[in-house]
């Protein structure tokens, strides 16, 4: 994944949790896609 795809989709997520960007920014890039599944977000 790139750098503007991750910042993107952490922008998402941000977004629909609230929870600090840091917490996201720590993630790998397969965490962050995990994060996402649990939403029920389209990637």
């Amino acid at each position: 994944m790139t750098t503007e795809q991750r910042n993107e989709l952490i922008d998402e997520l941000v977004n629909r949790t609230k929870i600090r960007r840091s917490y996201f920014e720590a993630l790998s890039d397969s965490r962050l896609l995990e994060e996402i599944d649990k939403l029920g977000l389209i990637y």
